[in-house]
């Protein structure tokens, strides 16, 4: 997936997931996406990859909404809003493709459906996106968004992913000790806390 450039990230790539969260979570899950690539050998330009830990980082647990319903709302956009909407599935598919998984068979959903919804949202956003990054990002996606989905399955196959994001947010809100420490366990390097604020 080679198709970006490396090195500088345009406005509308910096903000495909401004929602992201905190950069020490975005940087610890960046880590865990290049283990990941490594272990699967799956090749992912530099904003690639940050984009995935983006979307690894702002996961707060699968979905609430369907893919059909999130696809029937991309459909339906006014234009100024359609490229969110239609990130919102590709970042859901995503996730319920690969960290997920488990809420496939609860949702009766096949995993090639999420991939068709995946690829289907990307194409989309890669067809449309104004910034070259971005349009790279997203097409790329596209293209590789089953061996993408596989690579976030690896790094979400671990209690760990979920718990680092459920102790980081508290640690956040309480600025506590002891949630501090568990977290540099993790190796996750984090701010003083006054910068928290």
């Amino acid at each position: 997936m080679a198709r970006e450039k490396s090195g500088t990230t345009g406005t509308a790539l910096g903000k495909m997931r401004g929602d992201a969260g905190d950069g020490c979570l975005v940087s610890y899950f960046h880590g865990r996406v290049l283990l990941a690539c490594e272990d699967q050998g799956v090749r992912l330009a530099p904003a690639t990859s940050r984009y995935l830990a983006g979307v690894m980082a702002g996961a707060a647990g699968p979905p609430r909404e369907t893919l059909a319903e999130l696809r029937a709302q991309a459909l339906a956009a006014p234009s100024r809003d359609a490229a969110g909407s239609w990130r919102q599935l590709g970042e859901s598919a995503l996730l319920v493709g690969g960290v997920f998984v488990g809420a496939l068979a609860r949702r009766n959903v096949s995993r090639a459906y999420c991939v068709a919804m995946g690829v289907s949202a990307y194409g989309v956003l890669g067809a449309t996106a104004c910034e070259g990054d971005a349009r790279a990002v997203y097409g790329g996606l596209a293209d590789e968004f089953g061996p993408v989905a596989d690579v976030l399955a690896e790094v979400g196959d671990t209690e760990t992913s979920d718990a680092v994001v459920r102790v980081y947010r508290a640690w956040r809100a309480t600025g506590s000790e002891r949630l501090a420490a568990r977290l540099r366990g993790w190796g996750i390097a984090l701010p003083p806390v006054d910068a928290t604020d």
